[in-house]
């Protein structure tokens, strides 16, 4: 920031303050996302705890008496439930087992997550391939980009510069630079950016930084919102496809007696 700054006196007191509000204001977020994280966190572990004990119950109580009720029959009973009865036992297992490596996996993202978000660092890159949190990494990133620059230039730094070195330490790709901004349709994914880069062909670049600081906490909050309610859907299609499997392998060899 030394070498940033143009002159050491009021630019380095506006930066300070103006970091000093930032980091402030992100305090009330970060609480506000922790809080989201860890209540998706909960919900997980309570899907996973119902789903290990009704699996437990369905393995070693209901298959061994419906095994001993059809004995008799057994060989003779519809290729969908000798299908399912074949690996529905196998297949409880591994659901459980694929619902624990799920739920340690979300609890890495999040312990990840809260530590990088306590010190306004960036995450790193392979976070962004994963499905459901993919998003959320990839716009807090942004986000921090977007504030990092924005300090940059209330502080006095030249638009470019800021930009440049907001991009540097906030996990953006190199090329994300004022020119490349500019460039029609060079970030057609993004929308922050291609405003953003409407913004400095027109020269308005700083204050086009501000409006997207602004508005990027409720861009960020509705990331964590969409990554919730998706994982939380997914769960319960898997768990209710599973259930309903073995329901019907049941009931279809009643229907032929």
């Amino acid at each position: 920031l030394a070498v940033l700054l143009p002159t050491p006196g009021a630019d380095r007191d506006t930066l300070c303050r103006g970091d000093d509000a930032y980091v402030q204001r992100s305090k009330v977020l970060i609480e506000t996302y922790w809080d989201g994280l860890v209540g998706l966190a909960w919900y997980i572990g309570h899907v996973f705890a119902v789903a290990a004990i009704v699996g437990f119950i369905f393995v070693k109580f209901v298959l061994p008496s419906f095994y001993s009720a059809v004995a008799d029959i057994y060989s003779s009973l519809p290729t969908f439930s000798l299908f399912v009865f074949e690996v529905g036992g196998r297949g409880i297992v591994i659901l459980l087992l694929a619902m624990a490596l799920f739920f340690g996996a979300t609890l890495y993202f999040m312990v990840l997550f809260h530590r990088r978000i306590q010190s306004l660092a960036p995450l790193p890159k392979w976070p962004s391939w994963l499905p459901f949190v993919g998003s959320v990494s990839e716009t807090y990133n942004l986000g921090l980009f977007l504030n990092f620059a924005h300090l940059l230039c209330e502080s006095g730094v030249k638009t470019d510069v800021a930009i440049s070195e907001a991009a540097r330490i906030s996990a953006q790709p190199e090329s994300l630079t004022l020119t490349a901004l500019k460039e029609p349709g060079a970030y057609a994914h993004s929308k922050p950016l291609t405003e953003l880069g409407i913004a400095a062909r027109l020269g308005q670049a700083p204050v086009e930084l501000a409006h997207q600081c602004d508005e990027h906490a409720s861009t960020l909050a509705l990331a964590l919102i969409k990554s919730r309610d998706r994982m939380s859907l997914l769960l319960k299609l898997v768990l209710f496809v599973f259930v309903g499997l073995l329901v019907i392998a049941m009931y279809l060899p009643i229907f032929k007696i």
